[in-house]
């Protein structure tokens, strides 16, 4: 009871403190700045947003791309990736927190660098912007696979350079690097969508 008595004590006098020093916003003046992320806009984010993904699907919904150095922000993303490994899958997600499926994975690695329309599927991930092939993928792109007799893409991943992808593969494993240079990768690979 004693230990309680002094968390509230505590937690009263930071909270007092960090609102005296705090001034920007008097009492009467506090907003929500809450969002989901679903209404989330390019004003919202750094940095801004300058040209558009060109897509090659009727899709209404608008992939931007940031304005910034093209090798910058592809090795942001590729660093985003890289410290989401070990995050476990889970279905329908895509949180650090609580997990990531496939496609969850790649949404949430592109929103935080800037891309607020990103798709939240599979199919539409892999039908926004530039298509480019194996060979061309460069650091930060999307690259896509097809482990099914369909040809469309069923999974995909953030391309880290050096013949790897980081990507969450499937329930009971975690996001991981993937080594595609093999013949399995590139028998698979369906198309990659240049970022940067």
């Amino acid at each position: 009871m004693k230990k309680l008595f002094l968390y509230l004590v505590t937690a009263v006098f930071i909270l007092f403190t960090f609102s005296a020093c705090n001034n920007d916003n008097p009492p009467d003046e506090v907003t929500d700045t809450t969002t989901a992320p679903e209404e989330l806009t390019t004003e919202q984010t750094t940095p801004p947003v300058a040209q558009e993904l060109t897509s090659t699907t009727s899709s209404s919904e608008e992939t931007t791309v940031p304005d910034e150095d093209p090798d910058d922000l592809g090795m942001k993303i590729a660093q985003t990736a890289e410290a989401l490994i070990g995050v476990p899958f889970a279905e329908n997600s895509a949180s650090p927190t609580d997990g990531f499926d496939n496609s969850g994975f790649i949404y949430y690695v592109l929103r935080e660098n800037g891309f607020v329309n990103c798709p939240r599927l599979t199919p539409d991930q892999a039908a926004m912007g530039t298509h480019i092939d194996y060979d061309e993928l460069k650091i930060g792109d999307l690259a896509f696979f097809c482990t099914a007799d369909s040809g469309n893409p069923d999974f995909g991943g953030i391309y880290i350079g050096n013949g790897q992808l980081v990507y969450s593969p499937m329930p009971g494993q975690d996001v991981r690097i993937a080594d595609i240079t093999s013949d399995y990768w590139k028998s698979t690979f369906v198309t990659g969508i240049s970022i940067t």
